[in-house]
């Protein structure tokens, strides 16, 4: 699909199917896969009458890879145990 890379974020169709946490691969000139991670959505429509080809979706994104979220309230055990 095409889109516009505006600093850290890509301006989609507004019916593009991409969600926060999705991975997004393009193919460079020099023939490397470039990678980036999307970190925030927004679907955006214009505000005047008739303006529908101003809408699009927004993908925020960062090419570092998320990390994962730590689980709240949770309780590490570590079991050091022989002979089983």
């Amino acid at each position: 699909m095409r889109a516009m890379d505006l600093t850290n974020r890509y301006a989609l169709p507004v019916d593009a199917d991409v969600q926060e946490g999705d991975r997004i691969e393009q193919e460079l000139p020099n023939g490397r896969t470039q990678t980036v991670h999307v970190t925030k959505v927004d679907v955006l429509q214009s505000p005047f009458p008739g303006g529908a080809s101003l809408d699009h979706t927004e993908a925020h994104y960062s090419t570092a890879p998320p990390t994962p979220a730590a689980v709240a309230g949770g309780t590490t055990w570590n079991v050091t145990a022989t002979n089983i």
